[in-house]
């Protein structure tokens, strides 16, 4: 993630280089990406790294659109 940057726009980044994938991030860098949570855990043991602080995500393709309901309260 570039300094400064706001969460979303790092996403939508995401989304265009890693559409429905899981992605591994560490200090604010992809260090892994890959089709299924249990590859993308392979790659990371695979490359050697501490897995404290590293952040495991799936990332929607830009296609899906999510809608949530909040009840009032």
């Amino acid at each position: 993630m570039i300094a400064g940057q706001e969460p979303e726009g790092f996403y939508l980044q995401l989304q265009g280089l890693y559409p429905d994938e899981f992605v591994a991030i560490r200090d604010g860098e992809v260090v892994a990406h890959a089709k299924t949570d249990g590859e993308l855990s392979e790659a990371v043991r695979g490359l050697g790294i501490d897995r404290t602080g590293v952040t495991f995500m799936h990332v929607r393709s830009p296609k899906i659109i999510c809608v949530y309901r909040i009840p009032a309260p």
